[in-house]
């Protein structure tokens, strides 16, 4: 692990099947669809690994030592789903944020509950990474 404060959106295999599958009924063409997904400390994934996964191998997760090498160079402690610029020029509905092709927001888009968000970087700035038990659920219905 690079750093326990390093922080990474997370989705599973069937959310981005979930969001193929919404981009293809919604899209107009050309336009870019971001899920609106939860955001995790790595360092509570790797735990929640040790917690799942160190059974199936038959150890403890206690067993299992994480070791910390440091931030790379480039590297971001949490990363950002959308740029700035494409925050000011998205669209938004309950799951997604569209990013409009060529981020024309003067077209009129006809996307179902789709609206002009005030304020998108609330969602960013709000956004409470997932606990420990929450990530242990997540993994216990993959693995």
């Amino acid at each position: 692990m690079t750093d326990k404060r390093m922080k990474r959106f997370f989705m599973t295999k069937d959310d981005a099947v979930d969001l193929i599958l919404h981009a293809a009924e919604l899209s107009q063409g050309g336009e870019t669809f971001v899920l609106k997904m939860p955001i995790i400390q790595l360092i509570d994934l790797f735990e929640a690994m040790k917690i799942v996964l160190a059974p199936k191998f038959g150890l403890k997760p206690s067993q299992i030592k994480t070791k910390i090498i440091g931030i790379r160079r480039g590297e971001k402690l949490t990363e950002n789903l959308l740029t700035n610029y494409e925050l000011s020029n998205v669209l938004e509905t309950k799951d997604f944020f569209i990013i409009p092709k060529y981020f024309d927001l003067s077209k009129k888009y006809n996307y179902r509950g789709v609206s002009i968000p005030k304020n998108p970087q609330n969602f960013f700035k709000d956004i409470k990474p997932l606990s420990q038990n929450q990530i242990v659920k997540i993994l216990k219905k993959i693995y």
